[in-house]
């Protein structure tokens, strides 16, 4: 669990916080390269929450984004409608979404990603436009009671159960 504390570095004010999103989201920064983006089509646009209402609000968007109500933070990523012109509108957010994860973790900062079902909530709380109708929320926090640690015996499939040679 995330526990309810001052926010991530990315969440400051003034010219850190610019540098540390340019990093965060995608557009590159001293120390990481920029999120990958198919033909650099870069179809994400950003929206950063500090205000704990909002988060609660926010929550509200997806039955498994319970645990953005008691997050620090949270970053939103918005997507291109489903009907754009490229027909991949999930992808690039998605990769957007895991660089900032694992950016996050980087520096000691815990994340947990949502989708969003209810996108007009969504609107209604963020304030994005019609012609935007995909999300995926970031909540961010420092893990309650802890320091950010890997999980030592994950609850994952064997990599020879999911990895195939040559052919299934």
């Amino acid at each position: 669990m995330l526990k309810d504390a001052s926010p991530p570095s990315c969440a400051g004010s003034g010219r850190a916080r610019g540098a540390g999103l340019r990093s965060w989201c995608g557009t590159g920064g001293r120390s990481r390269p920029p999120v990958p983006s198919s033909q650099n089509w870069q179809p994400w646009d950003f929206i950063l929450i500090t205000d704990h209402g909002q988060l609660r609000e926010l929550a509200r968007v997806w039955r498994g984004a319970g645990h953005v109500a008691g997050s620090a933070a949270a970053i939103v990523v918005i997507g291109p409608a489903a009907d754009n012109e490229f027909g991949r509108a999930r992808f690039d957010p998605g990769q957007a979404t895991m660089t900032m994860m694992l950016a996050a973790a980087d520096l000691g900062i815990g994340s947990c990603h949502a989708g969003g079902a209810d996108l007009q909530l969504a609107r209604e709380v963020l304030g994005f436009p019609e012609n935007r109708d995909w999300a995926l929320i970031i909540s961010l926090g420092y893990p309650a009671g802890r320091p950010l640690a890997p999980i030592r015996v994950p609850a994952r499939r064997p990599l020879a159960e999911v990895v195939h040679r040559g052919r299934w």
